[in-house]
């Protein structure tokens, strides 16, 4: 096992392992009740959505980030993120978005998600549904975190060596019909 998840609104468990497989645990009987295939090797990190319990994200060596519907034991994925070009080391839900996702890789890079792929979609560069790249660090980023009790997209990661930035995305940047997804506002 890799990693786990509890789910915020049940007595489910999620785990991750690197068989490329994630599980699903009833707490009640102490017992695996689904098994499901990841599929896209390797998988390092596992997080049950805090606004939808039937969301679940898994990332792994392969650098790409997968969605799941719990409700489809065995369905393909909702949706598929691939933006590193390296694995992916840490990933969490925005606690106030629901569809909203960081990841975290060993490409030195933050990767904010949004399941809308309507509204972001694949342009100048970017992946369907990627919102903003954070590419400060220097070294792989092990972990992300979003401040629950900010109002802005606020939010803290880690890379190797212990280097810890606390970022915030600006305003003009979650605007998908924005050209920058650097940070700063548009150019006007």
């Amino acid at each position: 096992v890799e990693a786990l998840s509890y789910c915020p609104t049940s007595r489910t468990l999620a785990t991750c392992s690197l068989d490329a497989s994630f599980l699903l645990w009833d707490l009640r009987q102490h017992q695996a009740t689904a098994a499901h295939p990841g599929g896209q090797g390797p998988l390092t990190c596992v997080h049950h959505s805090p606004l939808n319990p039937h969301l679940l994200a898994t990332a792994g060596e392969a650098g790409v980030a997968q969605v799941w519907d719990l409700r489809r034991v065995g369905a393909k994925p909702l949706r598929e993120f691939r933006g590193h070009r390296k694995q992916v080391l840490g990933l969490e839900w925005c606690p106030r978005e629901e569809g909203v996702l960081a990841t975290a890789g060993g490409d030195s890079r933050v990767v904010i998600w949004s399941m809308d792929f309507d509204s972001w979609p694949a342009r100048d560069g970017r992946e369907p549904g990627q919102v903003f790249v954070h590419d400060a660090h220097e070294k792989q980023v092990w972990c992300v975190s979003w401040n629950p009790n900010s109002d802005a997209f606020c939010l803290a990661s880690v890379a190797e060596e212990d280097e810890l930035q606390i970022w915030e995305v600006a305003d003009e940047v979650l605007d998908p019909g924005s050209e920058s997804d650097s940070g700063e506002p548009p150019a006007k």
